[in-house]
């Protein structure tokens, strides 16, 4: 893995997030992002993801809470990749998510794992960190 190229991979990432967000594209575009199985952790719970319609439900969730609070972008605060082997990188990130009008929705710091098994690159797994009150966690306890 190249550095470099991941941080330009985890940029389109985050836009094509961002537009699934505001409903301009399908939220299949995103599982062409994400690995299968696809695991996430928040301090309190892990989320397993075995299939492509967990991935679709669970991010489904997400994006849903993103627009209620009229999400717009993730802005980088702050961000490093870090090559571990020729199929694994860590990325780590703190992002503030900003609604249509620039307020902040909330900050979140998270650790991507990202591996590429011939595919391309995928997040295999999202870690986040102190994670806010409101936000993805909530969202997924419901579950």
């Amino acid at each position: 893995m190249d550095a470099s190229a991941l941080d330009r991979w985890f940029s389109q990432y985050l836009e094509d997030f961002a537009a699934v967000a505001r409903g301009e594209r399908q939220v299949d575009v995103l599982l062409e992002r994400y690995a299968v199985p696809l695991l996430i952790t928040v301090d309190d719970s892990v989320v397993q993801m075995l299939s492509a319609q967990d991935v679709t439900r669970v991010v489904g969730a997400q994006l849903d809470k993103l627009r209620s609070e009229s999400f717009a972008t993730s802005v980088k605060v702050s961000g490093e990749t870090t090559v571990l082997n020729a199929a694994s990188a860590i990325r780590r990130e703190v992002l503030s998510r900003r609604r249509l009008d620039s307020s902040e929705v909330d900050r979140v710091e998270m650790t991507y794992l990202i591996t590429d098994a011939g595919q391309g690159p995928r997040i295999a797994v999202m870690a986040v960190h102190d994670p806010p009150e409101e936000g993805f966690e909530r969202a997924q306890r419901r579950e």
